[in-house]
């Protein structure tokens, strides 16, 4: 007769999202991956682009209340 932790199934320990998206074993992966990175590359350019016109707009806003003072 078996020992009934011997008749357990063995659980493997899940992979991370990190150990995934840096395995180079997998081609689905690496397009996956490739997907992943041009998306954030593309969030992080327009959040860049988005902050900067911002703090573009709050500068010029100030120059104006200024100038309207003076006169």
């Amino acid at each position: 007769m078996q020992n009934k932790a011997s008749r357990k199934r063995q659980l493997e320990e899940p992979e991370s999202f990190f150990t995934w998206f840096t395995d180079r074993s997998d081609a689905g992966a690496d397009e996956l991956g490739e997907v992943i990175r041009m998306i954030s590359g593309q969030i992080h350019h327009s959040t860049t682009w988005f902050l900067t016109r911002m703090m573009r707009k709050g500068k010029e806003k100030k120059k104006m209340m200024k100038k309207r003072k003076k006169d």
